[in-house]
């Protein structure tokens, strides 16, 4: 296993925290969407065809989410998830580009 490089390390650490705030985004989403719905946690769970516990983890933004719930989630809530991700790949490509990880 290589050493990575301290400007590799910086850009895994920013990488890591845009992960974390693009996850703390969407949970905060699903739960407004879900309380607002009065679903409970357990019949959101199901009906998107994942664990309680993967629900929990979705809604405290502790879990990165599968491209299929995205869908899933982007399908059931409209609107205010279509804005989040919007967010969320405005925010990536920003990190892409000022990290020269692709060109545009």
């Amino acid at each position: 296993m290589s050493k990575q490089r301290p400007i590799e390390e910086e850009v895994e650490k920013e990488r890591k925290k845009l992960e974390e705030e693009i996850n703390i985004e969407i949970g905060r989403v699903v739960r407004a969407y879900r309380k607002y719905h009065n679903i409970t946690s357990d019949d959101l769970a199901y009906s998107l065809g994942i664990s309680y516990s993967q629900m929990m983890n979705i809604e405290r933004g502790t879990t990165t989410t599968n491209y299929q719930t995205i869908l899933q989630l982007n399908c059931l809530i409209g609107k205010d998830f279509e804005i989040a991700l919007e967010n969320a790949k405005s925010k990536m490509n920003h990190f892409l580009k000022k990290n020269h990880l692709y060109d545009v």
